[in-house]
């Protein structure tokens, strides 16, 4: 793997890493110091709670960081991780199988220039198979980095939506709506009106 796609892979982890961490609850409060005065302190601001969520976004991100799936078992969407793996070994197959022929034509091209060509190969498409499949694994490394990255944020949103709300007491209704326009005499204004329940 040539050093410069270490280099990205590793800024990749790294701010990957870094947005599970930037997931902290910040709603926090701080207790007030006592003061050595005999003053009553101000109450503490009430917040009200939105929800209970039993996952820690943070969490979830470390654990998608460390092992693939781990953040989605954290959740409890089991069904994930084999999607996750999955995707990531076609994308690891795709690379071995792009490699080895690169390797191949690489050795190929590289005996018939160094030879002078006695099998009288045909230098242009040799040369042109051995980069079509080297571009074709250094895509597939930039998926895979991806689909590493995603199954990340994957764990971070379920994380976040655990406590959510679903509930069927949310309703938007579309329904047709004609009445006539005042001071108009007969001119009817036609529309839709859209009634939104929650």
């Amino acid at each position: 793997m040539p050093m410069s796609h270490r280099i990205v892979a590793l800024c990749l982890f790294a701010c990957c890493w870094q947005a599970g961490w930037a997931q902290n609850d910040s709603l926090q409060t701080v207790p007030p110091s006592p003061e050595p005065q005999a003053r009553t302190a101000a109450p503490a601001p009430y917040i009200e709670d939105i929800g209970s969520n039993p996952f820690s976004p943070a969490e979830a991100a470390k654990r998608s960081a460390v092992l693939p799936g781990w953040g989605q078992v954290y959740n409890k969407k089991y069904w994930k991780v084999p999607v996750i793996y999955a995707a990531l070994g076609a994308i690891a197959y795709g690379i071995y199988w792009n490699n080895s022929y690169y390797q191949y034509y690489d050795n190929l091209y590289k005996q018939a220039i160094l030879n002078g060509n006695p099998n009288q190969l045909d230098l242009n498409r040799t040369r042109y198979l051995r980069t079509f499949t080297r571009r074709n694994k250094e895509l597939l490394i930039l998926v895979g980095i991806l689909t590493y990255g995603l199954n990340i944020a994957d764990a971070i949103v379920d994380a976040h939506l655990a406590g959510f709300d679903f509930s069927d007491d949310i309703s938007l209704r579309l329904s047709p709506h004609i009445e006539p326009l005042p001071h108009t005499h007969g001119i009817w204004a036609k529309g839709v009106t859209f009634t939104f329940r929650f």
